[in-house]
């Protein structure tokens, strides 16, 4: 594109500026990435962390049984030595009535305790199989997650860099150029389009003659329709 010295000027560092933004839209898109990657290990944490607190919670419960058992049990022994010391035929019915209702209470709490080992025992089972499948699944989540933070971090270097050549082709531009254009190019991705049949090539806004006739003179003007820096291609 053979522009005027000043314009080919300018037109490089808009080219130059749309590798600046493929490196921001690229690290932009990783940090999505991480961010997804990030909350996919917290859900992962929450949920093994809820699987772990129902484990012990049950297993409170197995322990809280099992001390009742014990209560049970020496109920049982005690119920057991009075009636060995049972003097007469009405005193030992009375103990042995005791007896039967304390073995009565034991036998129905002994399917009770059972219930709760088998329910805590399953509940352990699952949860090994799930840490399991998920140990997997962090492991290549945080491997993915290592990689592509080192590509970000990369990729934000060259993008310093980039940013500090950027200020050697700003140099000797007219300052209202540089100030129209910064303001554009945070707004849109083409901030500098050419006039294309007598309109804009961006929003097809038509361009009377004399308006032509007047960028031709200032080499670079805004769009009227959508405020876009216009040139003429030679």
């Amino acid at each position: 594109m053979n522009l005027n010295p000043l314009l080919s000027r300018f037109m490089d560092l808009v080219v130059y500026d749309e590798t600046v933004h493929a490196l921001e839209d690229e690290i932009d898109t990783l940090l999505e990435q991480i961010f997804d990657i990030e909350e996919e290990l917290k859900k992962i944490a929450v949920l093994l962390e809820s699987d772990r607190t129902n484990v012990r919670e049950l297993k409170k419960i197995v322990d809280a049984h099992e001390l009742q058992m014990k209560v049970l049990d020496e109920k049982m022994r005690a119920a057991k030595s009075k009636l060995s010391t049972a003097s007469t035929g009405r005193e030992y019915e009375l103990l042995k009535k005791e007896f039967d209702a304390s073995s009565h209470e034991q036998n129905l709490f002994e399917d009770t305790l059972l219930t709760a080992w088998s329910t805590f025992e399953n509940a352990q089972k699952l949860l090994v199989q799930k840490e399991s499948a998920h140990q997997e699944k962090i492991a290549q989540s945080q491997q993915a997650l290592a990689e592509k933070n080192a590509k970000k971090d990369a990729l934000q270097v060259a993008l310093t860099e980039k940013n500090g050549h950027r200020l050697e082709k700003q140099q000797g531009l007219p300052e209202k150029w540089i100030a129209d254009y910064e303001r554009m190019r945070g707004t849109v991705k083409n901030p500098v389009v050419p006039l294309e049949n007598g309109s804009c090539s961006a929003c097809f806004e038509s361009l009377a003659g004399h308006q032509i006739t007047e960028l031709a003179r200032k080499q670079l003007a805004p769009c009227g329709g959508c405020f876009r820096f216009l040139f003429i291609k030679p």
